[in-house]
């Protein structure tokens, strides 16, 4: 994942990469905003399957909490959580849990770690 300010420093774009066998393929492309009405930071994105992301992010217990809506290419939507813990300076871990009849059912945990 790579980040940086917007041009006038009001949000945080990112881009997110895939990387196998050390080949990188894009994945993701987003921001993230403060939203002052909502008194919250919202963020999209959108997926290198032509899906669309928009959510919003609180704080539990030091633990950044995004939830979400994925709007699939074909506009099939799914909610979806995901719990991102710092795990040290340069590393944290993200867990993602799909909304299924009412309860958060975990899909997936991924750690990332910084390597520049």
């Amino acid at each position: 994942m790579k980040a940086d300010w917007t041009a006038n420093h009001q949000g945080i774009r990112f881009d997110s990469f895939y990387v196998v066998d050390g080949k990188r393929s894009p994945y993701t492309s987003g921001m993230y905003a403060w939203n002052a009405a909502k008194k919250q930071i919202l963020f999209f994105y959108s997926d290198d399957k032509g899906g669309l992301v928009d959510g919003g992010v609180t704080i539990e217990n030091g633990v950044l909490v995004h939830d979400f809506n994925v709007t699939e290419k074909d506009g099939q939507v799914s909610k979806v959580r995901a719990r991102i813990t710092q795990q040290g300076p340069n590393a944290y871990l993200n867990e993602i849990f799909l909304l299924k009849d009412n309860r958060w059912d975990k899909f997936v945990g991924v750690r990332y770690e910084r390597t520049d």
